[in-house]
This record gives structure tokens, C-alpha cells and sequence, in this order.
């Protein structure tokens, strides 16, 4: 027999009701210059005389066997040692190829080619029927493409490979029960320079719901150390989208009870792939429970007209929700961004809620519905006093100063207690040293205003009803201003946009801000959408990487949230 021009390696374990089919699918192919290697991974079943047997009447079918039961990975990776062919294709034993022809067209592609990679398409085997497999890319047209544009990396069956690309890489299967492939085809990406498509219709993947759910904790173990290994081998800005994609597909599953094994070891086998430290735990714990409160949440659909028009911080919600669902998982475990991306959304939720009245008794929902009645059986300050914090009430609540999600996340006894957050803030919270947002220093406004301390009034109220007039400060650092200007793309559901983010968080309202082209003076047309301290300018028209622009905010526009104004502010943006 001459050198084999492909190499087809076959794990085989317990296969004996489709390992006929699949090798019948393989003998018969029309390039005989083949070679079937199947490695027994020590099966209890019959597998081995069948095999055997093929081997008696076709001597190109050759068995190996493994020393003990070591999992597919480890069979295919005896199978690679043992090829002497040279390209290298993976079939599993209950699958089968569809075309007696598919490996001889392959074949002669990859030598006119000189392809270290060949990628084929690969359909879903559902009773019998062959569908499209949704889970990988599907050719319709012979081109070669970037190892970026290949997807996530799963069903390396599809693919063909150059065993010298291989070997020269040292790319070998994990010694993992489950997620063993994907670590496998990811190295491939990470190495390989191109892929070369044909639109052939190759693989039958065989379809198993009952395989669909891990059933033991070393499993679910190996799996969620593929999850880690893929998105380590895959950490470079080429491959970010792929990167993002798979780490939605790592948190689907970790919040999934229908695929994990149990949800105690889930989580206890997350610290000890990524750390107790890391923020894979914190991003986890927040799905989860966003989850779990997902009936809760139901009536705040993700959409631009279905907006609370009584309650303005309900745009705050949305837009946080929306920024969930896109930007938290395109995040690349950077432990400081992911820790201020967490805090929004549990702020966001908290304050959800509260305003759903969730964990409050009947006694704290009326507190809410009738605060006045509350003010008068905790005022301590006189008739004088009872008016100033009423007033302040109003005052608070119509500027949407105070910040429920940041009391709630930042104070959680008040949000087990059930309390009202802005009337416990301004009767007891101010006097146990809690500030009513990211931007408001209780003790900073009462140490610089003294006499602010004998009025028995909160410092916030003090500030709407006095302080604000008087241009007093209420932080060491008063001053709203600009810290960054990029172009994004495919963030937070916005495909084109400039996002200018601020110290602090910015108050929705009339804005006055320019972006214009610097050559021709002509205006950039977009739209405005507010998140904490960003503004989105949502670009209406494409800007251009030979031209220059400048972009304007002019004084007293753009105000934070307690309404102090932002100083003119100039710069210039190029993309070029």
C-alpha cells in the first residue's frame, strides 16, 4: 500500500449500533490512498470484533487499542501518533460521511491549494434526516477566509488538516472527558494562517439530547477547563469576537441546571479553574440571579417604546439591561472593567426591585405610597423642620438626585430590611455617615458647612433647598469634566457610535454638542443616548479614515447629576 494521502482517525467507545455506518461511509470512498484508523478506547461492547473484522476484508481499516478507557480526546490523539497520512481527518464512530466522493474533492482542493486547513460543511443527523447544523459556519461558495471569520470553534470534525501543521504546532487533544475539541480547533485558529472552504455537504454529526447534559462533577470540571483554555488561547484583539461569543456560550451553560451536573460543584469548579478571586464568579452569581428573577423583570422589555414615562430612571434601566445583554459578556476578564460593569447592573436590578416592592411587607409598600405620614412620625426637627424635609422630598425625587441602585448595593442591610432608601437616608442614613450617590460626600458637606449640622435636616436636602443656590460644593472634587473620547462599534446593541464617558454619572437633558467634519465645516448627523457617565452619539452616517472631525460640547449643556455644569470642551477625532 502506498503512503496514505489522509489519515481518518476514529475514538471508538461503545459504538457498535452505528460504527457499521460509519465505517461503510469511509471504505467506499472514491480515493482509495486512505487510511481508517480506529482506536479502541478499551470498549466493553462489540466494537472491537466489528472492527476487526473490516480490517480482515480492507486492510487500509487498522485497530489500535488504548491500554485503558482514556476518553476521545486521548484516542484521537494515539490516532495522530499512528497516522502516517498527509492530511488528518477526525470522525466520530456514530457519525458517517454523507459522499462517497467528499474525500477525494477535498483532497485534490488542499494539493492545488497547498492548505494546511480545508473546511467542509457539516449537517445535523436528526431521525434520519440531514439539516443544517446552526453551531458552525455553513459554506456556499468556495473561498478561503482569516481563522477569525471560522466562528466559535467547535465541530472540528468539519475541517481537514495538514498532519505537518500539526505536528510542527505540537497541537494535541486535552486530557478532558468533555470540551476536548474546542481546545483543539482553537489552538488550529490561533496558528493557522488560512482556511480554505468548499461548499461540500460532508459530515453527518449524529444528534443525542440524552449526551446533552453533563452527568458527573469531573466532567463539568473538564468542561468549564475548556471553557478557560479556549478563551486563553483565543485572548488577542483579532479574535475578540469570537472571544465574546464564546464567553456567552460559557455563561448560557453555567446558568443552565439543564446541562450542568449540580449547582453546588458548577460554582465550586469555577474557583478552581479561574480563581475564588476572579470576576467569572461575580458575572456568574449576577446571571444567575437575574435569572432567577426573570419574572420578575418580564415587563421591562428591551424596547425603545415601551419606556415608564412617571418614572424617569426607568430609561436608566433599560439602557442597563441593554447594556447586559451585549456588553458584559464581550468582556475580556479585566478584572477592574468588569467590577465597574457589575456594579451598574446590580444597581440597575436593585432598583428594579424596589420599585416591583420585592422582599417589602404592605406596611414598608405604604411608607413608599404615603411618605409624608412617615416624616411626621420621624420628625424630630419641629413644624420647620417637617417642611424643609418635605419640600426636600419633592425637590429630590422631581431631580432624580438621589440614587436608589447605589443606596441599595452600597448599604445591602436597607435593602434586606426592606426599607424606603431615600427616607431612611434622609432621617437616619445621612447620620450613620451614608451618602445618597456616587457623586454626594455627606461628610465632605458637612465638615466644609457647619452650619449646615444645627438645621437637623439631611445634607442633601440642605443642598437642593439651599445649597445649590449658594454654589456650595458637594465633593472634594466638584468639577464635571470629560476623561475619554473613542469610536466604538457592536457595544451595548450600538454598531456605530462615539462614546464619550465623564467622571461622573450625567444627567439626560438638553445637550448642545457638535461633531463636524474639520475640511468641509459640514455636521456629522447622530443621535444621543445617555448610560451613567457616557453619552453614546450614535452616528447616522459612516466617518471617514482620511478625514479629520471636532467634536464640541459647549458650557453649561452638559450637566452631572446634580446639575453642575461641564466647561466647554473641545478635541479632534481621526480614525485614520
Amino acid at each position: 500500500m502506498t503512503e496514505p494521502k489522509i489519515s481518518i482517525i476514529i475514538p471508538v467507545y461503545n459504538a457498535e449500533e452505528y460504527l457499521k455506518q460509519c465505517l461503510d461511509s469511509l471504505v467506499n470512498q472514491s480515493l482509495e490512498d486512505i487510511e481508517i484508523l480506529c482506536v479502541d478506547d478499551k470498549s466493553p461492547d462489540n466494537s472491537r470484533n466489528i472492527i476487526e473484522a473490516y480490517s480482515k476484508k480492507d486492510e487500509r481499516v487498522k485497530y489500535i487499542s488504548m491500554e485503558k478507557n482514556s476518553g476521545s480526546g486521548l484516542a484521537r490523539n494515539m490516532g495522530i501518533k499512528n497516522a502516517s497520512g498527509e492530511y488528518l481527518s477526525f470522525v466520530d464512530s456514530d457519525d458517517h460521511v454523507m459522499d462517497s466522493s467528499v474525500y477525494e474533492k477535498i483532497y485534490d482542493y488542499a494539493i492545488d491549494n497547498h492548505a494546511d486547513m480545508i473546511s467542509v460543511n457539516l449537517m445535523s443527523y436528526e431521525n434520519g434526516n440531514y439539516v443544517n447544523n446552526r453551531d458552525c459556519l455553513n459554506i456556499y461558495e468556495e473561498k478561503v477566509i482569516k481563522p477569525q471569520d471560522y466562528g466559535i470553534p467547535w465541530h472540528h470534525q468539519k475541517n481537514i488538516y495538514k498532519r505537518s501543521f500539526i505536528l510542527e504546532h505540537g497541537i494535541l487533544y486535552p486530557d478532558y472527558k468533555r470540551g476536548q475539541d474546542p481546545v483543539f480547533l482553537a489552538n488550529v485558529l490561533k496558528n493557522v494562517d488560512a482556511i480554505y472552504c468548499l461548499p461540500l455537504n460532508m459530515y453527518a454529526y449524529r444528534k443525542y439530547e440524552k449526551y446533552d447534559k453533563i452527568n458527573s462533577e469531573s466532567k463539568e470540571l473538564d468542561y468549564i477547563k475548556h471553557f478557560h483554555d479556549v478563551l486563553n488561547i483565543l485572548d488577542y484583539e483579532s479574535f475578540r469576537e469570537t472571544h465574546e461569543k464564546y464567553q456567552a456560550r460559557m455563561y448560557k451553560f453555567l446558568i443552565n441546571p439543564e446541562l450542568y451536573y449540580s449547582e453546588s460543584s458548577v460554582k465550586e469548579n469555577l474557583k478552581k479553574v479561574f480563581g475564588e478571586n476572579s470576576p467569572v464568579l461575580t458575572i456568574y452569581e449576577l446571571k444567575k440571579s437575574l435569572k432567577e428573577n426573570e419574572n420578575n423583570l418580564k415587563h421591562f422589555k428591551l424596547s425603545s417604546n415601551y419606556r415608564y414615562s412617571s418614572f424617569p430612571e426607568m430609561n436608566y434601566l433599560i439602557d442597563s439591561m441593554i447594556r447586559y445583554q451585549n456588553s458584559t459578556l464581550n468582556l475580556d476578564l479585566d478584572g477592574k472593567k468588569l467590577s465597574l460593569d457589575t456594579n451598574l447592573i446590580v444597581e440597575e436590578l436593585y432598583k428594579c426591585q424596589y420599585m416591583e416592592n420585592i422582599g417589602r411587607s404592605k406596611t414598608q409598600r405604604l411608607t413608599s405610597k404615603f411618605p409624608v405620614l412617615y416624616m411626621i412620625f420621624n420628625n424630630s426637627g419641629g413644624i420647620k423642620g417637617l417642611v424643609k424635609n418635605i419640600k426636600g422630598y419633592k425637590s429630590i425625587k422631581r431631580n432624580n438626585l438621589f440614587d436608589t441602585g447605589y443606596y441599595l448595593r452600597m448599604y445591602p442591610d436597607i435593602k434586606i430590611a426592606g426599607k424606603d432608601p431615600l427616607l431612611h437616608y434622609m432621617f437616619y442614613g445621612f447620620k450613620e455617615k451614608r451618602n445618597p450617590n456616587a457623586l454626594f460626600d455627606n461628610e465632605f458637606y458637612l465638615n466644609k458647612y457647619s452650619d449646615v449640622k444645627d438645621l437637623n435636616i439631611s445634607p442633601l436636602v440642605h443642598y437642593v433647598l439651599f445649597g445649590k443656590l449658594e454654589n456650595r460644593e458637594v465633593s472634594p472634587d466638584p468639577e464635571t469634566r470629560v476623561v475619554n473620547v473613542e469610536q466604538i462599534s457592536d457595544v451595548a446593541g450600538i454598531d456605530n457610535a462615539i462614546e464619550i464617558e465623564f467622571n461622573r454619572p450625567i444627567k439626560p437633558g438638553t445637550t448642545w454638542i457638535e461633531l463636524k467634519n474639520k475640511k468641509t465645516k459640514e455636521p456629522v448627523e447622530f443621535e444621543k443616548k445617555f448610560f451613567k457617565n457616557r453619552i453614546y452619539l450614535i452616528l447616522l452616517e459612516q466617518l471617514s479614515e482620511t478625514e479629520d472631525y471636532s467634536l464640541i460640547l459647549h458650557s453649561e449643556c452638559v450637566t452631572d447629576l446634580l446639575n453642575n455644569p461641564l466647561n466647554l470642551y473641545s478635541t479632534n477625532l481621526s480614525l485614520g
